[in-house]
């Protein structure tokens, strides 16, 4: 998927399922880091295509990993919006 968003950047399928493959392959090593990944191809989809129906993702990303603007970590993570993760 990667490579495929390399080599179309402006075609919004491509960009959207990429990201969307990034958050589905978020790891138990560095969730946050994983979750940041997949959160930059997604944002500039939401915000240029704010009706497509995956871009939206992007805020659940946001709100579990409770990811803004500041660097935060593990201990931010809102469990209650995934009450089956567990972190070591």
């Amino acid at each position: 998927m990667g490579a495929l968003h390399t080599a179309y950047p402006d075609d919004i399928e491509v960009q959207a399922f990429y990201g969307l493959a990034l958050a589905a392959s978020i790891g138990q090593e560095d969730p946050v880091a994983d979750a940041r990944k997949a959160l930059a191809v997604l944002e500039p989809g939401f915000i240029a295509h704010p009706d497509h129906p995956v871009y939206p993702y992007e805020t659940d990303l946001k709100k579990v990993w409770s990811i803004d603007d500041d660097d935060n970590g593990h201990d931010n993570m809102d469990h209650s919006a995934m009450p089956g993760m567990k972190m070591n």
